[in-house]
């Protein structure tokens, strides 16, 4: 373990966004499904609109794997973990991005910017609402809703009309 005083090597990264042209809707803020009947409707691009709330553009990350050279000036025991908490730079603190070399430094840096290269790969996959279904399926329950809807808004027609004539007639 290391001791006040000594050098070594803290691993960290930056990270720039930059904004891209949406790879579901390509910028149009919308998909074209085409259904088995040959016919076309289309849908909101949930990925753009409602995850990223920027029609069109989803953020995009550059990770810049960092190995900075400090020397340690304290350490606390953490209730949390049993471990010694490394300070250094009188409060800045880690627990495993400490490092004797800078090469194993960067080589840490490198391992996590992978492991948030995934996560953000999984969080531009897309969150519809059952994110297992397709595209496709999407459309084909709101289409399958809008036919539901409609056959119930014809049934309360028909109550309606029914009570209309009734009152037409004369009867109460």
């Amino acid at each position: 373990m290391f001791d006040i005083g000594d050098k070594v090597w803290v691993a960290h990264w930056d990270k720039d966004k930059r904004w891209e042209t949406c790879p579901h809707c390509l910028g149009k803020k919308y998909l074209t499904i085409i259904m088995g009947d040959e016919s076309q409707v289309s849908i909101d691009c949930i990925c753009c609109t409602d995850q990223w709330k920027s029609p069109g553009k989803i953020p995009i990350y550059d990770y810049i794997p960092k190995a900075e050279e400090i020397t340690l000036d304290g350490y606390e025991v953490s209730k949390d973990h049993g471990a010694r908490k490394i300070y250094y730079r009188s409060g800045c603190y880690g627990y495993d991005n400490v490092f004797v070399t800078k090469e194993e430094a960067l080589g840490f840096a490198l391992a996590k910017i992978e492991q948030q290269k995934a996560e953000d790969e999984r969080t531009l996959n897309c969150t519809k609402e059952k994110a297992e279904k397709s595209w496709s399926h999407n459309a084909a329950y709101h289409l399958e809703q809008i036919a539901n809807f409609e056959k119930q808004l014809e049934y309360h027609r028909t109550k309606l009309d029914v009570a209309e004539l009734r009152i037409k007639g004369g009867r109460k």
